[in-house]
């Protein structure tokens, strides 16, 4: 979901004048990865029972 926010976000025909700029980029970057490998992290725990 994450990913798809910042694909639409950044999108000039769809966003205009109001796409990301660099800072809002980085964020959700960090973002889309942090929850990636907190939902990797969670399966191997789910999975390791």
């Amino acid at each position: 979901m994450i990913a798809i926010i910042l694909h639409i976000s950044n999108n000039k025909k769809l966003m205009g004048k109001y796409t990301n700029g660099k800072v809002s980029n980085i964020l959700g970057f960090l973002a889309l990865i942090l929850m990636s490998l907190a939902a990797v992290i969670l399966i191997y725990m789910l999975i390791k029972k």
